[in-house]
């Protein structure tokens, strides 16, 4: 091995650091396969090494479709995810949800919601969040669909409420046997009027009267003035 230098750095001298020694024995040789596989690539004009390269990145893709298509659980299928907790009569927005794929067999019995159903809908039941939201669990657009939070909503023969179309308000009011009438309900809100039954959104508590006098028959109503 060749002498150190010696460095002099003004009034010091300083040892020049010694170059590593070299490992001992033979380069290292790569496996008969690879080095032959190396060789023909580079052998390649660059415009060759491009459509290998694409074959091979599309056989790849080809591979993963299908073995995801030959899945146990099915082919993945596009659904939508609660990023949150999302609790009943709240309504949903894009923003709380997530876009993703999940296995056919994986799914809900009731069929995924679709993007353009989960815009501004109402939630007819609880979604745990990282669960699919699924069709059954969306408010449709029946007399159910605008229904607020902590309402019920109340049928009613038409023959008592004749007359009244949706968004009127009124006070329900309960008919005694003696022709005197008492306050069941205030400032109720017509949902909707369908064959023949008036849908009334009325406070939960009042709720249980107003179905009762109707089932009895002894209700009816004062139109408010909008």
């Amino acid at each position: 091995m060749p002498p150190a230098l010696r460095l002099r750095f003004r009034d010091r001298a300083v040892d020049a650091p010694r170059s590593p020694a070299r490992s001992a024995g033979p380069p290292l040789r790569l496996p008969v396969a690879v080095d032959r596989i190396a060789e023909g690539w580079w052998r390649l004009t660059p415009r060759a090494r491009v459509t290998v390269g694409a074959v091979g990145a599309a056989a790849l893709v080809a591979t993963v479709v299908l073995r995801l298509a030959l899945s146990p659980y099915g082919p993945p299928t596009v659904v939508h995810v609660a990023r949150t907790d999302l609790a009943v009569g709240s309504t949903v927005t894009l923003g709380d949800v997530d876009r993703t794929r999940w296995p056919v067999g994986l799914l809900p019995a009731a069929a995924p919601a679709t993007r353009a159903e989960l815009d501004g809908v109402r939630l007819a039941a609880d979604v745990p969040a990282g669960t699919v939201v699924t069709r059954d669990q969306l408010r449709d657009a029946g007399p159910l669909a605008t229904l607020v939070t902590g309402a019920a909503a109340v049928p009613v023969p038409g023959d008592l409420l004749g007359g009244v179309a949706p968004a009127a308000r009124l006070d329900v009011v309960g008919v005694a046997g003696d022709g005197t009438g008492r306050v069941l309900a205030r400032d109720v809100r017509v949902l909707a009027v369908e064959d023949g039954t008036v849908w009334l959104e009325v406070d939960r508590d009042a709720a249980a009267d107003v179905a009762a006098a109707a089932l009895r028959g002894t209700l009816s109503g004062v139109v408010l003035a909008g």
